[in-house]
């Protein structure tokens, strides 16, 4: 890559991608972020394929790799139960569109890797490993051009992220002056990136939130995981 006009691109997407997955690997702690452990590329979740995702979590006792074999219907099932308000099996085949054998099926796949449990009046809760889990899914969106459809793309993430980010080149940031607001309303963060001098900066601060749907939350753990 080589820099010549600071107004044009002397690189692609898919070159700034690379940069951008090379100064995660040297670098523990990201702007407005703070400590990221771990970078996924291009997780197909329910609502977009963000080019990035990261997985954050604190007080895990767990391995998070269970998460790999549940699947939506697991994700779905998880989403519905609550620690304290016990579900009957009735009652989740009523909620879910899904066959009565997958909905068995996963109960026990949720029950064995301890998601769940069953209480003694045949009905299913959440246990406290799900109840105290401190996830956080990261999803960034890299564009080089088309601010419109990067914003899109980074509240559809909002779905399962409790942050969703857009990397922009340096001078590409000014495109985006005239959705302040909507940027700001869905709490999303604008950042510049020049991936010839590996530097990356704030524009717009990211808000912490929860995501808008904890299906796609436990969907998407699945996808990274199983990846």
């Amino acid at each position: 890559m080589k820099k010549n006009n600071p107004n044009s691109f002397d690189y692609t997407e898919k070159e700034m991608g690379n940069a951008f997955l090379d100064y995660f690997k040297l670098n523990d702690k990201i702007p407005n972020i703070g400590f990221v452990k771990r970078i996924y590329p291009e997780i197909s979740c329910q609502q977009g394929r963000p080019d990035f995702i990261s997985i954050n979590y604190k007080n895990l006792t767990f391995s998070p790799e269970l998460f790999k074999n549940i699947g939506l219907v697991g994700a779905s099932i998880l989403s519905i139960l609550k620690p304290k308000s016990p579900r009957s099996y009735q009652y989740l085949n009523q909620k879910l569109s899904y066959s009565k054998s997958s909905i068995v099926k996963y109960l026990r796949l949720l029950i064995a890797t301890g998601f769940i449990k069953k209480t003694s009046q045949n009905s299913f809760i959440l246990s406290k490993i799900i109840e105290n889990l401190e996830i956080e899914i990261y999803a960034f969106e890299l564009k080089i051009n088309n601010p419109k459809r990067a914003i899109f793309q980074a509240q559809q993430f909002r779905f399962f992220a409790g942050r969703s980010f857009i990397i922009v080149p340096p001078n590409q940031t000014r495109n985006y002056e005239r959705f302040k607001p909507t940027i700001k309303r869905w709490g999303i963060g604008l950042y510049s990136f020049d991936p010839l001098e590996s530097k990356l900066t704030v524009s717009i601060r990211s808000r912490k939130g929860k995501p808008l749907s904890k299906q796609q939350q436990f969907y998407t753990l699945s996808r990274v995981y199983n990846s």
